[in-house]
Order: structure tokens, then C-alpha cells, then sequence
């Protein structure tokens, strides 16, 4: 096997200041653990001591993440305003439309459609009035027609006609 003169890594990353150092490869993981504590451990230590990482509250650490995003956006609005302008714009219709389906629509439910007075029915009611059958004076006409052979011939009805 041929010696590694040198390790190559690819990173793509939009924070600045990421620096490698101390590369270890080996099969054993005991070797790994003593030279991170040796190494990394100390290291990491006294940038996280000198930077106030690692120290201090919750609230701290919220603020200061708070404080590094707004400064983030400001020097975002610098370069690009359109963006950060239609990113806030948004947001506000969101958190807007988000209080007024949570705060201002009831969740009682709507009133119910109005009840009719009564069922309708065939039956005549007081305000009815009975219908007239209107007579135009023809009278209608049973004829009897038998036909030879015809058993159960039934009456046919005959109208007149009048042109």
C-alpha cells in the first residue's frame, strides 16, 4: 500500500472561517478518542472560553442568536432589498391570516335554516278555496260498440266536437 502524502476534503458551506486541521486516519478508535481529547478537546475548550460559548444562561445564547440572524438579514437588505422586503411582506399576510382564522371566526355553528310553518300536504286548509269544475256544456257520450265474434267488448267514450 502505497503512503497518503495528502487528504483532500470538499466542503461547501455559505459561514466563513471553517479551518481543518489535526487530520487522523486509523483503525483504531481508542487512537482516535486519545488524540481528539489530546487535540480537539483543548482546543475547542479555549475558543469556546475565549468567544463565551459554552458559558452563560439560555436567555444568552438566545439573544446572541437572535442578534447574529439580524444582522444577517440587515446586511441581506443591503444587497438585495426586493427580497427581504417580499420575505417580510409574507410573512405578515401568514401571522395575519393565522390570528384572524384563530381568533376572529367563532366555531359556533351557523344559525339553522328557518323552519316552515307546516308540512304541506293534500288536505284543504282554511285559506283554500275549493275548486269549481268549469262545465262548457258537451256532454260526454258512452257508446256501445259491438263488433261480431267480439266477447267482452268494453264501451268506448265519444265526444262531440265543436268546430
Amino acid at each position: 500500500m502505497f503512503p497518503i502524502g495528502a487528504v483532500g476534503i470538499e466542503l461547501l458551506s455559505n459561514t466563513g472561517g471553517i479551518i481543518f486541521d489535526n487530520i487522523l486516519i486509523t483503525t483504531s478508535e481508542e487512537k482516535a478518542k486519545s488524540f481528539a481529547m489530546a487535540t480537539w478537546k483543548v482546543k475547542n475548550t479555549a475558543e469556546n472560553a475565549k468567544s463565551g460559548r459554552g458559558s452563560g444562561s439560555f436567555t444568552e445564547s438566545v439573544t446572541q442568536s437572535i442578534q447574529v440572524f439580524q444582522d444577517q438579514v440587515l446586511e441581506l437588505y443591503d444587497e438585495q432589498p426586493v427580497v427581504v422586503l417580499s420575505v417580510a411582506g409574507v410573512t405578515m399576510v401568514v401571522i395575519v391570516l393565522f390570528f384572524y382564522l384563530c381568533c376572529c371566526i367563532s366555531d359556533a355553528p351557523a344559525p339553522p335554516a328557518p323552519v316552515a310553518s307546516r308540512k304541506k300536504t293534500d288536505e284543504p286548509t282554511p285559506d283554500d278555496e275549493p275548486e269549481e269544475e268549469e262545465d262548457d256544456g258537451a256532454d260526454d257520450e258512452i257508446e256501445e260498440i259491438s263488433t261480431s265474434g267480439a266477447k267482452g267488448s268494453k264501451p268506448k267514450k265519444k265526444t262531440s266536437r265543436k268546430d
